[in-house]
């Protein structure tokens, strides 16, 4: 199966729509002002969870609520990264991984689980499985942490990954500042400008387009 590996430019923007409807908010209507979105999910209840680089905030169409260190589990107000599936929340901090579900809130550290790093960048679902890119390694978490590719386990060159993704195959995409890898059933290739298409080795993220079939990649 081929690849097709498109470049996408992200426009950082403080405007998202609810069902139909656009708004943008603003200093006046929102506490977004002057922070830096990092990471926008919806849960089963229509609540929106909003992560920046100066906390959690969670917004249901008319209020807002901010969460950080200060009054709530959260591990750090760095949020990277965040992914919700059976409205159980999986937020990534670089502090850790938090773990919402229903009101349990549980973090997951280097000091408490098998966890390479605490630097969560980012987080993928997949038929059950949660896939995580850290700083140190691609973990995969189920019932346990497993780290399955990294510098320590298999000799790769640069296991500081940045994105993350997931192809129908259930091939598993990382980018790092250092090329692309691939990763499945303990295999692993890496993608750089030199045996590849690709024009830049800063991969930065990794989408897979509506047919499951092509790997779009965002490089500085």
């Amino acid at each position: 199966m081929k690849h097709a590996l498109l470049i996408l430019f992200i426009i950082p923007a403080y405007l998202f729509s609810q069902t139909n409807n656009k708004k943008v908010f603003l200093d006046k209507n929102s506490p977004l002002s002057e922070k830096s979105i990092t990471a926008i999910a919806t849960d089963a209840t229509g609540l929106n969870w909003i992560g920046t680089l100066d906390g959690l905030i969670c917004y249901n169409g008319q209020r807002w609520i901010t969460l950080n260190t200060e009054n709530s589990k959260l591990p750090s107000n760095k949020i990277l990264c965040i992914e919700i599936e059976d409205n159980i929340k999986y937020i990534g901090t670089t502090n850790g991984l938090l773990v919402i579900k229903n009101t349990d809130w549980k973090v997951f550290t280097t000091f408490n689980s098998k966890l390479p790093s605490n630097k969560i960048r980012k987080i993928k679902i997949n038929k059950g499985v949660i896939w995580i890119a850290t700083s140190l390694g691609l973990v995969r978490y189920k019932n346990d942490f497993d780290v399955v590719l990294s510098k320590a386990k298999n000799s790769i060159i640069d296991d500081d990954f940045i994105s993350l993704s997931v192809d129908n195959s259930e091939m598993i995409w990382v980018g790092t500042n250092d090329g692309l890898y691939s990763f499945k059933d303990g295999i692993w290739r890496v993608f750089t400008t030199q045996n590849s298409q690709l024009p830049n080795n800063h991969i930065w993220s990794i989408v897979v387009d509506g047919d499951k079939k092509r790997i779009s990649s965002n490089y500085r």
